[in-house]
């Protein structure tokens, strides 16, 4: 979207954080609503030229990531462990486990 969408006035801005923390009062919470109301409207009637930019960009593509094999420590081992061995207690299959 370009900037003439994404622009706000410093109330609005203001009242988006009073109510976002609530600690607005109701007349400022219908104030922030028809604002934001205008606000939206006024990016509904913009022609799309207004409202969205595109132009053709260059990006250099970063280097192969480098995937390291996982590994699990031995605190995690030991749960996981204790977590399948109680999985199998409860099946038929492995009633010795």
């Amino acid at each position: 979207m370009t900037p003439a969408v994404l622009s706000q006035d410093k109330n609005h801005a203001a009242l988006f954080i009073k109510i976002s923390m609530e600690t607005s009062s109701s007349e400022k919470a219908k104030e922030f609503r028809a604002l934001n109301e205008a606000k939206n409207q006024r990016v509904l009637e913009m022609l799309e030229k207004k409202r969205f930019g595109v132009s053709e960009v260059q990006i250099k593509t970063p280097e192969k990531a480098i995937i390291y094999p996982t590994r699990i420590c031995s605190s995690v081992e030991k749960v996981l462990w204790n977590l399948w061995k109680s999985e199998k207690r409860k099946s038929s299959m492995y009633p010795l486990l």
